[in-house]
Formats: structure tokens, C-alpha cells, sequence
């Protein structure tokens, strides 16, 4: 399951982001790849969570291909689940 989080405005960046996260790391890769978001946007947090920071254009084209949008609240139960 492909999941994503609402932009939201980072102020030291002046742009919106958000996070794409899987419960299966080679789909969270093959979707990025199929989008061409640079492999260089996989991240690991703090917390271990991998994902991929996408821009407000990304963000977009992921919905269109069918990732889920969730609420920040969302997203954390899902890294809880899964993850945490």
C-alpha cells in the first residue's frame, strides 16, 4: 500500500513537501521510479521510516497514480504499524 501525506510548507525551504511511504520498500522504489523521482530523494527519518520527500508537482502525479492521501495523523499510525 502506497500512502502520502499532504504538503505542507517547509519555512527554511519556502516549498511545500510531503512524504511517500510503503509498507513494501521495493514498490515505494519501483513507484518513484515509475514517476522518475530520483532515487537520491529515498531517505531513512531519524526514527528508521524510509520514504521519499516529494514537492507539491510530485505530490500530484503520485495521486494521479494512485497513492493514498492521508492526514499527517495518518501517516504516523501508518509508520506506527509498520515501522515504529
Amino acid at each position: 500500500m502506497l500512502i502520502i501525506d499532504t504538503p505542507i510548507l517547509y519555512p527554511h525551504k519556502r516549498k511545500k513537501y510531503c512524504h511517500l511511504l510503503s509498507d513494501d520498500l521495493n514498490e515505494l522504489h519501483q513507484f518513484a521510479a515509475a514517476l522518475n523521482i530520483k532515487r537520491g530523494w529515498f531517505e531513512k527519518s531519524s526514527s528508521g521510516v524510509p520514504h521519499y520527500d516529494l514537492n507539491e508537482v510530485q505530490w500530484r502525479a503520485a495521486i494521479d497514480a494512485g497513492a493514498i492521501e492521508v492526514t499527517h495523523r495518518g501517516l504516523v499510525t501508518f509508520m506506527k504499524k509498520y515501522y515504529l
